[in-house]
């Protein structure tokens, strides 16, 4: 069974480039900035999700001047009209960041759990305009919540954070149509069947999914990817950069198909 698993998620990887055109249009560029941030683009709509936070411990970050721009919502980083935050932890989310972003690009907004939105409301204070670009949405663990914001749509995952001592921790998974492409984040969720189950994620006939590197490391954990989400492609997040060499070797090996999203400013396409 474990094989047979971990068979059909290289196979669902062949069908989607076969039968769903990867190769042929690529209409959805992702640009990875570190950690889980990435900024996605699909004609005149962009996201971020995950990528406005600041140096924090040992953790993977843009460097100063692009960090800077981004805050600003300076090229190549301008155009967001929707934030979101799969979690408060420092590798994701700085509450100032964030309202930098939303001070300098007119219309954004910010979807996001009640820790996330509460954290940004504190840094506004009485900017009462921005503050209404404030979205609390926070489903419980094993439910779900679905949102139109112009032409993305989102469902917002109620997904358990994956280390115990951070159970307080509200953490969203976020599945995302866009560009004609159903995209998945999951912050740092833990991967176990009880957390997934609930959203039959397979039926979703998720193009990429978005994962945390240590997802795809061992047999059985691949194998709960490949029960669980089933996607067509996988691209690995948050990898250290002192690690990044032999965590993208590994992933390459066991699934060749996969993408190591490992430097600062890469660029994507889907």
């Amino acid at each position: 069974m474990r094989h047979y698993f971990h068979s059909a998620l290289i196979l669902a990887y062949a069908a989607g480039q076969l039968l769903f055109g990867f190769q042929a249009d690529r209409s959805l560029q992702v640009l990875h900035l570190a950690n889980e941030g990435l900024l996605i683009r699909s004609g005149g709509q962009a996201l971020l999700i995950d990528g406005l936070f600041r140096p924090y411990r040992v953790y993977a970050h843009l460097p100063p001047d692009q960090s800077r721009a981004l805050e600003a919502a300076q090229s190549p980083f301008e155009g967001a009209d929707l934030i979101l935050v799969s979690h408060i932890h420092g590798d994701h989310f700085h509450p100032q960041s964030v309202s930098n972003y939303l001070s300098s690009q007119d219309g954004a907004i910010l979807a996001s759990s009640e820790q996330a939105t509460a954290a940004v409301r504190s840094v506004l204070r009485r900017d009462e305009a921005l503050r209404k670009r404030l979205i609390d949405i926070t489903p419980a663990v094993g439910k779900k919540e679905k949102r139109k914001f112009g032409k993305i749509e989102v469902t917002f995952l109620g997904l358990r954070h994956g280390a115990e001592r951070h159970s307080w921790v509200q953490n969203l998974g976020h599945l995302i149509r866009m560009g004609g492409k159903t995209l998945l984040h999951v912050g740092d969720a833990e991967l176990s069947s009880a957390n997934f189950r609930p959203f039959k994620l397979s039926k979703e006939k998720i193009d990429v999914a978005f994962l945390p590197y240590w997802y795809l490391l061992s047999e059985e954990d691949r194998q709960l990817v490949g029960e669980q989400i089933a996607p067509r492609r996988i691209a690995a997040m948050h990898v250290l950069p002192s690690e990044a060499e032999e965590v993208c070797k590994k992933i390459g090996q066991a699934l060749p198909d996969a993408i190591c999203l490992k430097e600062p400013l890469q660029v994507e396409r889907f």
